[in-house]
């Protein structure tokens, strides 16, 4: 039986991917206007997942694997490719869980008030 640190990942599939691939904005070293949030509120909101899952995906999956971005001093400003975050993706899910939580604790408060705009144009 696994332990609770060892759960396998959801598996990937092409939905999930987009909502990775659109959180993922969330990270970039830019600051996002109104009209990118609507955008990533817009595209969150035609994937088949609920705006409280969206919410754990991005907490659990995507802030791991994207909030040190937002650490470094030269971090990525541009958007990653679908085949750029599934590989960062799948490097996060299986790898270092101590550093994967680090980064989130971190980005989380660079990205709380942004994603709390977005969360309220979900409902």
């Amino acid at each position: 039986m696994k332990s609770r640190d060892q759960q396998a990942p959801e598996p990937l599939t092409a939905e999930r991917l987009e909502v990775w691939t659109v959180l993922s904005e969330l990270f970039l070293d830019t600051e996002l206007s109104d009209g990118d949030l609507r955008r990533i509120a817009a595209n969150l909101r035609e994937s088949p997942y609920a705006p409280a899952e969206i919410g754990r995906i991005l907490r659990s999956e995507v802030m791991p694997a994207f909030g040190a971005n937002l650490a470094s001093v030269a971090g990525e400003w541009t958007p990653w490719s679908e085949d750029e975050v599934r590989a960062i993706m799948t490097r996060s899910l299986h790898g270092n869980r101590i550093a994967r939580w680090f980064a989130a604790f971190f980005a989380w408060r660079m990205i709380r008030e942004d994603w709390r705009r977005i969360e309220a144009m979900l409902e």
